[in-house]
């Protein structure tokens, strides 16, 4: 559910007090919500909504989703000088509230719910056009104690996993512009967040994220590694399933590949005697490949001589892996 998400505004009459407009002016988003029980929640993409307010005007939008039942809200607004109420209506009824501004931070309250509040903090202001595209690129960074990877395949896939070459996940990318600032977007994570792209220098690019904490990362660039000792034909030898003790071939289970055949631009896999062809690309870690077309597929190399390929399959399923060893034709 949205918290202060208006999606069409019929009525605004608001203000928001601040004994100094300077410190009004500028961009700001809301970062958490807070409820009636006094329990703090962190927003997600859809929940999210910045705020940039300029001579008495405020600007509203919402970052864009791929949510089809909502319409993206982006409006200009008067702010009344001597009134602290807001009035307006969404898609679900009319909300009343106000905007209270208290040091780095603006809080709406909505008046049928008093004990109930979201903050919005002030992004710093950004006096340089962030120049960044990922495309094709990988980066490496340090999350909770952990190093993660990110590779941009194309401009709409970024692959991202750790640095064990595990925990993968497929993501929908995007950057998104408002007023000076620019924002990494993923659209289709079950919680996903913006990310302020605060600046990009040579092969870094430094970063930061806005819920109850502030976070700051920054992206490595990787140098993307060649393996061309994956091109050729290469048979099965040896294949059993990681989560069972003895090899049991499910002729249905698309983690069993009999044969593969490694061109520069595409893989060709036979399973049980059924052929598919996918673009790939080699992770700039080196340690996975990823099959990309109509389905996404990934390929763990856990070994790699000249005449042997060692595989995990399947890396991407909660269903299980299968590891494989291969020997060139």
């Amino acid at each position: 559910m949205k918290n202060f998400v208006p999606i069409a505004i019929l009525i605004f009459i608001g203000t928001i007090s601040c004994s100094n407009e300077l410190e009004l002016n500028g961009n700001w988003i809301n970062t958490y919500y807070s409820n009636e029980n006094g329990q703090i929640q962190n927003l997600d993409l859809e929940s999210r909504i910045l705020l940039n307010i300029k001579n008495n005007k405020i600007r509203i939008i919402e970052f864009p989703t791929n949510q089809d039942q909502f319409v993206q809200l982006d409006t200009v607004l008067d702010l009344q000088p001597k009134t602290q109420k807001l009035i307006f209506k969404d898609q679900i009824g009319q909300i009343e509230g106000q905007f209270i501004f208290a040091k780095d931070s603006i809080i709406f309250n909505n008046f049928k719910s008093s004990k109930s509040y979201s903050v919005f903090k002030k992004i710093p202001k950004q006096f340089k056009d962030v120049s960044w595209n990922p495309v094709g690129k990988s980066y490496r960074y340090n999350s909770n104690k952990s190093i993660m990877n990110a590779d941009f395949v194309n401009d709409t896939m970024m692959i991202h996993y750790d640095g064990n070459n595990e925990k993968i996940s497929k993501n929908e990318w995007s950057i998104e512009s408002f007023e000076n600032l620019k924002f990494l977007l993923f659209s289709n994570n079950l919680y996903s967040i913006p990310i302020k792209i605060d600046s990009a220098i040579n092969e870094k690019v430094y970063l930061s994220t806005y819920d109850d904490k502030i976070q700051n990362y920054v992206f490595v660039e990787q140098a993307k590694t060649k393996l061309d000792k994956l091109i050729g034909k290469w048979q099965v030898i040896k294949q059993n399933d990681l989560k069972k003790p003895t090899p049991i071939i499910d002729p249905f289970w698309r983690n069993y590949i009999e044969h593969i055949t490694v061109s520069k631009d595409s893989i060709k896999i036979t399973s049980i005697g059924q052929n598919s062809t996918s673009k790939w690309e080699l992770s700039g870690s080196g340690g996975l490949i990823f099959l990309y077309g109509k389905k996404f597929r990934t390929f763990r190399i856990v070994r790699l001589t000249e005449q042997e390929m060692e595989l995990e399959i399947g890396g991407e399923n909660w269903d299980g892996q299968m590891h494989s060893i291969y020997q060139r034709k």
